[in-house]
C-alpha cells in the first residue's frame, strides 16, 4: 500500500512501481520499487531541499518495510 499522497503520482511498470512528489513536502521526490523473486530494492532520488535528511529517509523506509515483509 502507498502512502496516501503518493496514490495518485505512483503506477506500476512490470514489476515495478514508479512515483514522484509532484507537490506537498516531499515535491520534487521521485523513484522506483523493484519487486524482484526473493528482494524487494528501493531507489529514491531526493530533491536538495530533503538531501540533508536522507538517513532520516532510509530510516523511515527501511522501518516501513521490515513491517510490510
Amino acid at each position: 500500500k502507498l502512502v496516501p499522497a503518493m496514490q495518485d503520482a505512483a503506477k506500476w511498470v512490470g514489476d515495478n512501481v514508479e512515483f514522484h512528489a509532484p507537490s506537498g513536502t516531499a515535491k520534487g521526490t521521485k523513484g522506483v520499487v523493484r519487486v524482484l523473486d526473493k528482494a524487494v530494492e528501493v531507489s529514491v532520488d531526493l530533491p536538495f531541499m530533503l538531501k540533508m535528511m536522507k538517513g532520516t529517509i532510509e530510516e523511515k523506509i527501511q522501518e516501513k518495510l521490515q513491517t510490510l515483509l
